[in-house]
């Protein structure tokens, strides 16, 4: 008896032991944690108006960066509220989303950040009207088809349209026929959506078109 309980406890210990050694899986579509090293950032660099850059691997996502050739597919832009960092970003509805909430819905926790070079515009008074800008539309709904419109909204556009208001063009012109549809996926996309086929001519802005603006400057990246 007392040789059966030793024996007990000897597997016991192996198990254990062995079951403390072996290596933990960690799946790789886990949402990062906002306090591992690919988040940590030195939130002190930040300034109001500087716009975040953000990459998400499916869906329409990955359909923007196929068809833009960018590994960008979402845009935001950064303000400070009550202490706190918040990103306005044109989803479904356009809202304003906490820095560190953002952060978690992207591929990875991977972000950069850009800012308009002659950043002294930036007044208070001019945050204040882009601010004013963003109320306005706020709770509208989503542009699926990437209309020139002030009806619904794109993540690109909302950006592009805030600097706008303080009289600020932060990137050119972009047009629809200036993209790659040719790829299988971005051409399912089209044509769930676009059952008229796609007006080339239709003015468009980018995540990539305001990330490549030579009015832009990039100053943090984790990627």
């Amino acid at each position: 008896m007392r040789k059966l309980i030793l024996i007990s406890l000897a597997a016991l210990f192996f198990v254990f032991t062995f079951a403390n050694l072996a290596p933990r899986v960690v799946s790789k579509y886990a949402f990062p944690n906002t306090e591992s090293e690919n988040n940590k950032f030195d939130e002190s660099i930040l300034k109001e108006g500087d716009v975040i850059f953000q990459t998400d691997n499916y869906g329409q996502s990955l359909a923007v960066q196929k068809a833009t050739g960018s590994k960008y597919s979402h845009v935001g832009i950064l303000f400070k509220e009550n202490g706190q960092w918040y990103v306005y970003e044109a989803v479904q509805p356009v809202t304003k989303t906490q820095l560190t909430k953002f952060i978690l819905k992207g591929d990875k926790g991977n972000i950069t950040i850009s800012r308009y070079k002659n950043s002294e515009v930036l007044t208070p008074e001019n945050i204040e009207t882009m601010k004013a800008f963003f109320k306005r539309v706020k709770g509208k709904d989503y542009d699926l088809l990437f209309e020139w419109s002030d009806d619904k909204w794109y993540c690109s556009e909302l950006v592009w349209k805030m600097y706008n208001a303080i009289g600020v063009q932060i990137s050119d012109y972009e047009k629809f026929g200036q993209f790659n549809f040719d790829d299988p996926f971005v051409q399912k996309i089209v044509n769930e959506r676009f059952k008229n086929g796609i007006n080339e001519e239709e003015t468009v802005v980018t995540p990539k078109g305001i990330h490549e603006s030579p009015e832009m400057v990039e100053v943090y990246t984790n990627y």
